[in-house]
């Protein structure tokens, strides 16, 4: 079996609060985040796989969206 490649997600794991666009993140989750990050950097480095993703979760709709939250 081969890895094509690692993903990071950050933030919207199971139990986190969504950030919205416009949220900024606080100094905590900010470290985290790129602790992750380079963390998956490496291990991809030891395994040999050359891609790394890294994905947020999708935006927040708009005012007026079906799903939209107030």
């Amino acid at each position: 079996m081969d890895i094509g490649a690692l993903t990071v997600p950050h933030g919207d794991e199971p139990g986190e609060d969504h950030v919205d666009r416009g949220d900024h993140l606080d100094d905590d989750r900010a470290d985290r985040a790129d602790r992750e990050l380079r963390e998956a950097v490496e291990l991809a480095d030891q395994l040999g796989v050359e891609t790394v993703t890294c994905f947020s979760g999708l935006p927040a709709g708009a005012p007026g969206d079906a799903y939209w939250a107030e």
